[in-house]
């Protein structure tokens, strides 16, 4: 009886030593700070095996990688160790810029009605260290020594277009689709003699510069500048809206020309009809 004890508390003992031998299954280095050492380890996690070790780790040092990281067979732990310290320091506090607009000057135009002044402020902030480089700022707190002076200044809303004629200025553009009309039959089913011959909807005798328009898009009398949009052809250039016709309807406008054959070439063509001041 005594023998098959003997043997029994023999195997438990060489079981425990075996196991004790297979649950260190883990071969970590780690560089603390720059002190490097490797360790042999049954511990689950990074967490575990620092706590295991009574390495003190901060709530601001950087641990590489996360402590709840579970440890594989090998690897390494890099622990950063970080100083935190607390200054005040003054800084320049930059001034807003406030724009507005002003309907006098073009785009292209602006003025300054208050120049800017940058204030300063006192700041106190940690700023955190990993040996002598700075890896972060926070502000703590920040007191306003000097206000700034908001810069204002206006910005023009005019809009300037050049022409051959040089530059001239729009209060509103709309991209329409043009055809062409003379003053004959095919265009207006009258001929020369008929009453009302060559005379527009406004009572103008129409000419070149002479357009016709939806008067609910362009009310009559609008002076307009007529670009192509077309490359290779020219601009038909400053026209005044006086006429009006029963398919000219919404973003739709037509041209005035001399003769049939240049409103067979015009055809039907995208143009940019500005609207002049």
């Amino acid at each position: 009886m005594k023998k098959i004890i003997n043997f029994i508390l023999f195997l438990l003992i060489v079981s425990s030593l075996s196991f004790a031998k297979d649950a260190k299954t883990h071969v970590y280095e780690i560089d603390n700070n720059g002190t490097v050492k490797t360790y042999k380890t049954s511990c689950k996690t990074v967490k575990e095996l620092l706590s295991d070790l009574k390495i003190k780790v901060d709530d601001d040092d950087i641990v590489i990688p996360d402590l709840d990281t579970e440890l594989k067979s090998e690897g390494k732990i890099s622990i950063i160790k970080v100083d935190v310290k607390v200054i005040e320091k003054e800084v320049e506090a930059p001034f807003k810029t406030i724009k507005k607009k002003n309907k006098e000057l073009t785009h292209k135009q602006s003025k300054i009605l208050i120049q800017g002044v940058n204030g300063k402020n006192k700041v106190k902030c940690k700023e955190y260290y990993a040996g002598d480089k700075l890896i972060k700022e926070e502000v703590i707190h920040v007191e306003t020594l000097v206000k700034p002076i908001d810069q204002v200044f206006e910005e023009g809303t005019k809009d300037v277009f050049t022409n051959d004629r040089g530059d001239f200025t729009a209060r509103k553009a709309i991209k329409m689709v043009a055809t062409a009309y003379e003053a004959g039959p095919r265009s207006t089913g009258k001929r020369p003699g008929d009453k009302g011959y060559g005379i527009t909807a406004s009572g103008a005798r129409a000419k070149r510069g002479t357009v016709a328009v939806d008067p609910r898009v362009i009310p009559l009398g609008t002076k307009l500048y007529i670009k192509s949009l077309t490359p290779g052809v020219p601009d038909y250039g400053f026209a005044i809206a006086q006429d009006t016709g029963g398919a000219i309807k919404g973003n739709k406008i037509d041209l005035f020309m001399d003769t049939v054959w240049e409103c067979l070439q015009f055809g039907r063509r995208p143009v940019m009809v500005y609207i002049l001041k």
